[in-house]
């Protein structure tokens, strides 16, 4: 509503290989925001540093989902789709986990 009738994205040419190409780089922003989480959080943040590895695993989950084709989907949903359409050996409770952690429920192994 507040970009008006005239939606500037509209314009944006988006193809395959563009997404692709965003895809990697979301993945790459994610993965450094994990690892500087865990280069600069103090020990005694622990659970701060949790928040931070927690959204940037299920910014790296959304990034390949996107790699893969999938478009229509919202964050929350990021554990089951990559559950149900991720095929590399990858145990999908680590997803399931980042994201119980990030709504603020317990989860089994902080680490």
């Amino acid at each position: 509503m507040k970009i008006g009738t005239e939606n500037p994205f509209n314009k944006l040419a988006i193809n395959d290989e563009k997404v692709k190409k965003g895809a990697k780089q979301m993945a790459m922003d994610n993965f450094f925001i994990m690892r500087d989480a865990f280069l600069n959080t103090p020990a005694e943040r622990k659970d701060e540093l949790a928040f931070f590895a927690s959204d940037a695993a299920i910014g790296c989950a959304q990034a390949f989902l996107y790699y893969l084709g999938e478009r229509k989907f919202n964050r929350y949903l990021v554990p089951e789709l990559f559950a149900n359409k991720v095929k590399i050996g990858v145990d999908t409770k680590v997803v399931v986990d980042a994201r119980d952690f990030r709504l603020g429920a317990h989860i089994d192994n902080e680490g």
